[in-house]
């Protein structure tokens, strides 16, 4: 599990899920895939294969030794979920989030954020905390 981190958010709290930056999954049983902030669509992308380099500003880490990911490592995904705005339009859908939930009843969101402190960014948390939201089970 490999995540490019942008060099100027290391000072976040739990920068490693915090700060702006792609993330790769490498799974036994396919390829790669890569979620990376989506501006345009104020969404995540998901995306096929390795994920690209971003250039010097960014920081190529494996963040699956870390604590937040101790649970979720060797873990079955059971179900994906994607997280979608209550304000949503047909013209604007706001799936701002995709959650992986894995079968020791842990789960993780991939989220796309655009606040202050988080300014077009992929955060990475538990779950999202967040109100006006409906989660969407893919089938």
């Amino acid at each position: 599990m490999m995540r490019q981190i942008f060099k100027s958010d290391f000072d976040l709290q739990d920068y490693q899920q915090n700060a702006d930056g792609p993330i790769e999954l490498k799974f036994d049983t396919v390829d790669s895939i890569y979620f990376d902030a989506n501006a345009e669509g104020f969404s995540v992308g998901v995306n096929a294969g390795g994920m690209p380099r971003y250039g010097e500003s960014y920081v190529l880490s494996n963040v699956g030794r870390n604590s937040f990911w101790s649970d979720k490592i060797n873990q079955k995904i059971c179900n994906i979920s994607y997280l979608k705005s209550s304000d949503f339009t047909e013209d604007y859908p706001c799936e701002f989030g995709i959650r992986m939930h894995f079968e020791n009843g842990s789960s993780v969101v991939f989220e796309y954020v655009d606040e202050m402190e988080f300014p077009d960014t992929l955060r990475i948390v538990e779950k999202h905390d967040g109100n006006n939201h409906e989660e969407v089970f893919v089938e």
